[in-house]
């Protein structure tokens, strides 16, 4: 019978509602992704926007009066314009160690740009002479030197590799038409580091906020596993003690406050109310006296601290009475400190 109770009692399981944690790590994780993205965006612009400065700043440093004297052939190599052009195009490129070509680019035309001069040494391999033609042109590059106006673009490839890349254009001072483009180009390896570097912040916030629910989570999941154990080992005990054949009874030490007893206890005892102390249970004797409320085996366990049993207990119930053992005993914590008192009942004749 108790079994059938157990497996009836243990199989009621509350469903369960969806987890707060999950829907804050969901939100969380919406924020921060959405916050991530607006961070790249803005640090995106601010890239391009500084790459677009710099090189209408170095567009400035370009003389127009030396680039008139070039024509963008081999020519060029053996005129001093063309030497101090280079050298300008070179200090560019060491004041800004992120830049990795400066170059002048041309047109004249067609659909095909060329370099008038570059920042690199005619001994590196990377090196563009006077003339060389840029064979994979952009359409931006075409239009930025026919409308004359500032432009990034990229990333783009070409044989030397992918980057992001700002132009600006080189005017005649006396016509005001674009004679040449200023090109700056950075590798997108490294623009896209700095993208990520001004993510990392919302990026910390977003992984460390998602690290502590995840702790709070597996803390919270073992703390209701535990409060579920105990709870399925509190149905157990009640279970087994609603199906004990003897009564039993516990109360508070030291105030003999009870706080559990099972259907047993009240078959084979007498109470003045549902709730109240030992002192209320009323027993009697052999020959039909009451028993005293102070020498009940909870109530003196209660006083000292002792185990105890009598056999002289008796209840009155209709035909006569009912003789009891009594047996008492304390209950200690871990550390030996007196919780509980508590007594069993047991039908002797």
């Amino acid at each position: 019978m108790a079994g059938s109770h157990l497996r009836e009692r243990l199989a009621r399981k509350k469903p369960r509602g969806t987890s707060w944690v999950g829907i804050a790590a969901i939100a969380v994780l919406a924020v921060g992704i959405g916050s991530t993205l607006a961070v790249q965006k803005v640090a995106n612009q601010r890239e391009r926007e500084y790459l677009l400065n710099l090189a209408r700043t170095a567009a400035t440093s370009i003389d127009p009066l030396a680039m008139s004297a070039l024509t963008g052939s081999a020519e060029d190599l053996s005129r001093p314009q063309y030497n101090s052009i280079k050298a300008t195009l070179h200090q560019i490129r060491e004041a800004n160690p992120d830049v990795r070509f400066a170059y002048l680019m041309g047109n004249r035309g067609t659909d095909k740009m060329f370099f008038f001069a570059d920042s690199e040494p005619p001994t590196s391999d990377d090196y563009s002479a006077p003339g060389d033609v840029y064979e994979e042109t952009t359409l931006a590059q075409l239009e930025g030197f026919r409308q004359g106006r500032a432009f990034v673009e990229g990333p783009t490839s070409d044989v030397w590799g992918e980057w992001i890349s700002a132009m600006a254009p080189v005017r005649d001072p006396a016509s005001g038409r674009t004679i040449a483009l200023v090109g700056l180009d950075i590798d997108t390896t490294l623009f896209n580091q700095r993208i990520f570097e001004a993510a990392v912040l919302p990026l910390s916030v977003t992984g460390g906020a998602l690290v502590v629910l995840m702790g709070y989570w597996l803390y919270a999941r073992r703390v209701r596993r535990a409060a579920e154990d105990v709870a399925q080992e509190r149905e157990i005990f009640r279970v087994v003690l609603d199906d004990m054949p003897s009564g039993v009874i516990v109360a508070k030490f030291p105030s003999g406050e009870v706080v559990l007893e099972n259907p047993q206890a009240w078959s084979l005892s007498e109470r003045r109310d549902e709730h109240g102390h030992v002192s209320d249970y009323r027993f009697v004797d052999s020959q039909g006296k009451r028993y005293p409320p102070g020498e009940v085996p909870i109530a003196m366990t209660l006083a000292s601290g002792e185990r105890v049993v009598r056999d002289d207990l008796h209840v009155e119930r209709a035909g006569g009475k009912l003789r009891l053992r009594a047996e008492s005993a304390p209950v200690r914590d871990v550390e030996g400190h007196i919780r509980f008192a508590v007594m069993v009942l047991t039908q002797l004749d």
